[in-house]
């Protein structure tokens, strides 16, 4: 089987210094990636580990499939998988109770017609008379050559929660969804995640959010000096009103757009500018919900925070 040509796999230069390459995690993915397995049986084979020829190992990285490893490996990567066992066929627990009706042995195609329901054949007894018969598959080491990859630049951060990364991609790579990070593209569904650090932030404000891309602030704020309201607070049958003086609040109400998608020359690049407005928005709303109107003009002016100066007296 023939290496993958450039088109078809990429390595990544990551900012810390060290090649990054996204390769399978079992053996019945390794012929897509010009691995040729070991002739005999095969069974749910996981890899253990990667290593350059050489013995280097390379490290996993949080995103499931990327291992990264020193940018001086040039040789074939070592895959190294782990022994296993696989199913081929069923045995009677109890061998000398073999009869006609229950012989020493089934095949799985005769285990799996006699305990389905929806089979004439079905028969409960089976599953508790019979146990699997295993045959041992041992590990192996097979070679992955990546002479043909192309380098890509990037990082690789992890989609935010809830979010979805579209890239904009060549229509050679349509079918490697595991390089979509590194292209242009639009992160989308973001709005949550921002309305939930507001909350986590602010806690003081009542957020509420819109599919179409609104998110809808109200604050309540107190005047200072503190106005006060006289309130009757005595009951509907009550023959005279019970007047108390209450402190008056002013109510202020905004609207902030969130938008519907952040483009970016790849995810890392639009995870940088959610980032930095998800910040400017918990900064916007933080002010306005410390923000302290004036109780000598009923809130037509604002009370400018103490700024304390020098240090301790």
């Amino acid at each position: 089987m023939t290496a993958p040509t450039a088109a078809e796999r990429y390595k990544v230069r990551l900012p810390d210094g060290r090649t990054a390459y996204h390769l399978p995690w079992y053996a019945d993915s390794l012929p897509a990636y010009g691995g040729i397995l070991p002739e005999g049986p095969r069974g749910y084979q996981g890899i253990t580990s990667w290593a350059a020829t050489d013995g280097t190992p390379l490290a996993g990285l949080n995103e499931r499939g990327w291992w990264a490893g020193p940018t001086t490996i040039t040789g074939p990567l070592i895959a190294t998988l782990a022994p296993t066992s696989r199913t081929i066929g069923w045995q009677l627990r109890n061998p000398g109770a073999a009869s006609d009706a229950y012989p020493a042995r089934l095949t799985i195609a005769e285990y799996e017609e006699r305990t389905d329901d929806d089979n004439d054949s079905y028969d409960p007894a089976i599953s508790s008379l019979y146990e699997t018969v295993h045959e041992e598959i041992p590990g192996a080491r097979v070679e992955v050559h990546i002479d043909g990859w192309l380098d890509l630049d990037g990082d690789m951060p992890a989609v935010p929660a809830g979010c979805v990364w579209k890239a904009s991609l060549p229509v050679a790579l349509s079918q490697r969804s595991e390089y979509v990070i590194f292209f242009p593209g639009d992160l989308t569904y973001y709005q949550r995640g921002i309305v939930d650090q507001v909350r986590q932030a602010v806690p003081g404000v009542d957020v509420s959010w819109h599919q179409h891309g609104e998110m809808k602030i109200v604050a309540t704020q107190r005047y200072s000096p503190a106005r006060t309201t006289a309130v009757n607070v005595a009951s509907p049958r009550a023959r005279r009103p019970r007047v108390e003086q209450q402190e008056e609040t002013r109510t202020r109400r905004a609207t902030i757009q969130l938008g519907h998608s952040i483009t970016g020359d790849n995810l890392a690049d639009a995870v940088r500018k959610l980032s930095q407005m998800t910040a400017q928005i918990v900064e916007d709303v933080a002010a306005l919900a410390t923000e302290t109107p004036c109780g000598h003009c009923a809130g037509t002016g604002i009370v400018e925070p103490v700024r304390r100066t020098g240090g301790a007296v």
